[in-house]
């Protein structure tokens, strides 16, 4: 269950991605230049979640804080 969860939201991400980019307002090279600025700040947040949840993991205590805390984000 949770496997199609998480494959149904990484599919309807690149299928909006796709979609994005295909009808997109700006030129290519902008289009490019934004997303690639883009996934690195997504790919910088993510891997700053993933480490605070692998922390939490083997804590067991609450390390959700600084510029990770997703509640403040």
């Amino acid at each position: 269950m949770r496997y199609k969860l998480v494959t149904g939201l990484i599919a309807g991400t690149a299928l909006g991605v796709v979609a994005g980019l295909l009808f997109a307002p700006k030129p290519g090279k902008e289009s490019r230049q934004f997303v690639a600025s883009r996934s690195t700040e997504i790919r910088h947040k993510t891997g700053g979640y993933m480490h605070a949840m692998r922390s939490w993991k083997k804590s067991k205590e609450p390390v959700m804080a600084g510029s990770y805390d997703w509640r403040n984000s």
